[in-house]
């Protein structure tokens, strides 16, 4: 009896210091921050505005040169260091001519106060009001970019006060839940004061969405952002960068992510924003989505898993890349004729081979057979840069205005004759051939990196052709077929 009334004494003591601790567990503030001037950051403005309960904060501008208007982006960081860790992402994003606030909340980079989930929420608010007061900034472009637990204080500030776009980094559904994935035997939901449960707002949310997340994060579990993802209502996109942890420089400034957020952006923010990209998107929000309703039916179900590769395959608008009289057939599980005699390929086979390929975020990929350039796009989805090579220039002129319309800016197409492959952009970690060739040109091999991978069909027509994937080892290339399929012939241009 003693025993049990002395666990029962400890384990209240214990609730009691989780209670009166729980926010030095979840808010780590850096105090020390440099001034532009000492830390070499002078193209960073120094700002200070108020808050509603009397706080100044201390932030950075780095505003872009030339006439306005110019799209701004606020960014709210995570639990942890201050805006001076925030400087590589601003400096990125400037980069693709992004007006960047950093913002500091209270406790952090030398403010005053004390971070909470309210006091937070009234920081955004400020930080908004700021911006809004600037000359060089126009509302109607406004982003918020919201990372980890920020993405929280992102969320929730864009329910009340709608940004253009919401980009959120690494978000988790609640604190709660975040708790009860790490501290499985504490009543974690009960003792909480600060709750961020965006999983309760994204729902209300009415601003394109971009949702970026590795699936490899051990503190945000990928699962959490998936749900708030699933679970928005607006206009959505989702990113998974392939094995990166919360804290990678992937997930923090890294290329993939950059670039994923200036296309939205870019796609939201254009002179036509009911095109492109964000037209794809909002198939989600009518509740007509073929796109996802094709991955689930005809590619998920015939083994094809990788998680980069079926996002891909969702987000790509496929009706944007056949004529207007094959746009209600654009989905089907059969190839489309897109004229010239060219077909776009069946959705299942542009994910088989386009998954055998195995696209790393910092690849380099060489496509042979631009057709509607709708292989290209995808793969855009994926890699760091693809050059395509089409032999009808009618066809190149059309997929790469297709292509630069949907924000596929680091997608080069070309008209010309595949078998030479591209040598002046080699070498290549990718190859790709989208029509069938008889044996695999040597130029291409020769254009392949070390341990590269070549993905094509193989095989003569009225013949059986074959999936081959070729990889380029120290001991030389080695083949290997893996399923039938048919395709157009390769072509090539009279000498």
């Amino acid at each position: 009896m003693k025993l049990a009334a002395v666990s029962v004494t400890v384990m209240a003591i214990a609730l009691a210091l989780i209670w009166t601790l729980q926010r030095r567990l979840i808010y780590f503030p850096v105090a020390q921050v440099p001034s532009p001037g000492e830390g070499g950051l002078t193209r960073f403005e120094p700002v200070r505005f108020t808050t509603a309960d009397g706080i100044e904060l201390s932030a950075w501008f780095r505003a872009v040169p030339g006439r306005p208007p110019h799209t701004t982006v606020v960014v709210f960081n995570g639990n942890a260091g201050n805006r001076a860790h925030r400087v590589e992402l601003a400096d990125a994003l400037h980069r693709h001519r992004l007006q960047v606030l950093l913002v500091d909340y209270r406790g952090y980079g030398g403010n005053e106060g004390v971070p909470s989930e309210r006091g937070l929420a009234a920081d955004s608010r400020a930080a908004r009001a700021y911006v809004a007061s600037r000359a060089d900034v126009d509302l109607s472009r406004l982003v918020y970019f919201g990372e980890s637990l920020g993405a929280a204080v992102a969320a929730d500030l864009a329910a009340e006060l709608p940004p253009a776009a919401l980009v959120l980094r690494s978000p988790f559904t609640s604190m709660g839940d975040v708790g009860r994935h790490h501290y499985p035997f504490l009543p974690v939901r009960l003792l909480l004061r600060d709750r961020f449960a965006t999983i309760d707002r994204i729902g209300r949310i009415g601003s394109p969405l971009l949702v970026i997340a590795g699936d490899e994060d051990r503190i945000v579990p990928f699962e959490q952002s998936r749900r708030v993802y699933d679970a928005a209502r607006a206009a959505k996109e989702l990113v998974v960068i392939a094995g990166a942890d919360h804290n990678d420089f992937e997930l923090l400034a890294g290329a993939r992510m950059i670039d994923a957020t200036a296309r939205f952006i870019e796609a939201i923010g254009g002179s036509d924003p009911g095109t492109g990209r964000l037209e794809a998107l909002s198939r989600v929000v009518q509740g007509s989505d073929p796109g996802n309703e094709m991955v689930e039916q005809q590619i998920a179900r015939r083994g094809v898993t990788d998680p980069r590769v079926l996002d891909a395959m969702r987000t790509v608008p496929r009706d944007r890349f056949v004529p207007p009289e094959q746009a209600s057939r654009a989905y089907d599980d059969r190839a489309v004729p897109i004229g010239r005699g060219q077909t776009i390929s069946q959705p299942y086979v542009v994910a088989y081979m386009t998954d055998a390929l195995r696209v790393a975020p910092g690849h380099r990929v060489l496509e042979i057979g631009t057709g509607s350039g709708y292989q290209a796009a995808i793969l855009g989805e994926l890699a760091r840069e693809v050059y395509s090579i089409e032999i009808v220039p009618e066809l190149a002129a059309r997929a790469s205005a297709t292509l630069k319309a949907l924000g596929y800016g680091h997608v080069q197409v070309r008209d010309g004759d595949g078998y030479a492959g591209w040598p002046e952009r080699a070498p290549f970690d990718r190859i790709i051939v989208t029509a069938a060739v008889k044996t695999i040109p040597q130029p291409l091999l020769d254009q392949l990196a070390p341990g590269g991978v070549l993905v094509a069909p193989v095989g003569s027509q009225g013949q059986t052709q074959w999936i081959t994937i070729a990889e380029k080892t120290e001991g030389g290339v080695i083949q290997r077929r893996t399923i039938a399929v048919q395709f157009v012939p390769f072509t090539r241009r009279a000498s």
